[in-house]
């Protein structure tokens, strides 16, 4: 199963791009819009996920970001979902 998980601190501009680009690349690859939201401050955020950065996007446990550190857009949260599901 895809595991696609997004952390953040607060709601925010940021957050609000962030979804709507794990959502858009989740339909441009015709696969169901399912992910988990944490709070970064969740007692039960996965190990992976704490201490990085807010929001973050993780993809099969790996945090995704775009070549310059910023948020990545929906082209790299593509790229991410597709090389996780052609590793399984």
């Amino acid at each position: 199963m895809l595991r696609i998980d997004l952390v953040f601190a607060d709601e925010d501009a940021s957050t609000t791009q962030l979804r709507n680009n794990v959502r858009d690349a989740l339909h441009l690859l015709d696969l169901a819009p399912r992910w988990t939201e944490w709070r970064a401050a969740h007692p039960d955020l996965p190990g992976f996920a704490r201490g990085q950065p807010t929001p973050s996007v993780f993809v099969g446990e790996k945090r995704v970001t775009a070549a310059d550190g910023t948020l990545p857009g929906r082209a790299t949260v593509m790229m991410a979902i597709q090389e996780s599901v052609a590793r399984r």
